[in-house]
């Protein structure tokens, strides 16, 4: 997440128009203001006149008003987010990985775990690094292991580095197998992709990677070496 800043007093709801312009933040990506209110515990907050007012606090950790990321619907001086306060050391919405092995997504930033949460299928679990930086910490994945994992980078520099970057951790922590959701080199991120092509388009790459993980995992019994390959960031085999 860019251009962050930390806060530490709780933001009261929004009034009516703050509540409009939450809603029209959410709707001009896409996203379902009603199902992610339940889904997410998404909510409008006032987040101050030095913030540009309106916000979407949503729960880093599943948790309504405890540990809230506030995205700013009207950034002001370029102030996209306020963090709760202290460093965050785990992903975003990490909760949901507890018991259960269910498949995971880690999507880069808010916005796109949101996108995921209310698109992906609902036996794949969403969660979000709180910053490229973090994707080189294989303490914070400690809940993926033995899982199969789909990365969600950007399609960028910073996000195909945090892409090898995630490889290398997930690797450290035993995960069952991890893959690259390939996002069309026209888009940024998930959010853009899913505004312009639909939920289907990206499903359908959802399920070609997870039985590719299957057909990986059935490579490695058979003694596959199973390698990165940092120019096309995907897997491969080899004898």
């Amino acid at each position: 997440m860019e251009n962050r800043q930390d806060w530490s007093i709780e933001k009261p709801n929004a009034n009516e128009v703050g509540q409009k312009i939450a809603k029209k933040w959410a709707f001009d990506r896409g996203l379902d203001w009603n199902l992610l209110e339940e889904k997410a515990h998404i909510r409008a907050v006032y987040a101050g006149r030095q913030y540009g007012g309106a916000g979407v606090a949503v729960p880093m950790f599943g948790v309504p008003r405890q540990n809230e990321i506030v995205r700013i619907c009207r950034p002001i001086n370029h102030v996209r987010y306020l963090n709760p306060p202290g460093k965050i050391e785990a992903l975003f919405n990490h909760q949901v990985l507890d018991g259960n092995n269910d498949p995971v997504i880690i999507t880069e930033g808010i916005t796109d775990a949101l996108t995921m949460i209310q698109i992906a299928p609902p036996q794949v679990k969403v969660v979000s690094i709180p910053g490229v930086v973090y994707a080189s910490k294989p303490e914070i994945f400690e809940k993926l292991a033995g899982r199969i994992v789909l990365t969600a980078m950007d399609n960028d520099k910073p996000g195909y580095e945090a892409t090898k970057n995630l490889f290398e951790s997930l690797m450290v922590v035993g995960v069952e197998s991890v893959r690259k959701l390939e996002i069309p080199a026209q888009f940024n991120d998930i959010n853009e992709w899913f505004m312009a092509a639909g939920e289907n388009e990206i499903n359908i790459e959802i399920m070609l990677q997870y039985a590719a993980a299957l057909h990986e995992i059935e490579a490695k019994k058979n003694n596959n070496i199973v390698k990165y390959n940092e120019q096309t960031p995907s897997i491969i085999f080899s004898r």
